[in-house]
């Protein structure tokens, strides 16, 4: 089984967290998701 790119594997968590939201919640920041994730800024953006 091939692996997403991490990228892809991000984009998919944040959109997972998204769907759970509600109206008001606030989405982190690059810099607070980066470090989360362990990537640089510019994979999160």
């Amino acid at each position: 089984m091939v692996k997403a790119p991490l990228y892809v594997r991000i984009e998919r968590e944040l959109r997972a967290r998204l769907a759970q939201a509600r109206p008001g919640d606030v989405v982190p920041a690059e810099s607070t998701l980066a470090a989360e994730f362990g990537v640089a800024r510019m994979t999160v953006r």
